[in-house]
């Protein structure tokens, strides 16, 4: 495998009560739906319908299931809204 990379997780609404950031270790050329379920097993299995229906964003935009992470970066992870 390759090189292990750090990510840090900006958590904003219903993912706040885990703390303002969540780190995680991944291997570098994972895809972006990785750290999804990297980040189901450091916040436990029964919050797996929040991360899945939640999404990640860079400091450009939200990244798709398939963005390869190469690198350690900050990322944010932004919960379903509803609205009215």
């Amino acid at each position: 495998m390759g090189k292990t990379i750090k990510i840090s997780i900006k958590c904003f609404g219903m993912f706040r009560q885990f703390g303002n950031v969540i780190d995680i270790e991944i291997h570098a050329g994972s895809f972006a739906d990785e750290i999804k379920s990297a980040l189901i097993i450091n916040i436990g299995d029964k919050h797996r319908n929040l991360v899945e229906s939640s999404v990640l964003a860079n400091d450009v935009g939200i990244l798709p299931k398939e963005y390869v992470i190469q690198d350690s970066m900050n990322l944010s992870i932004l919960p379903p809204v509803c609205g009215g």
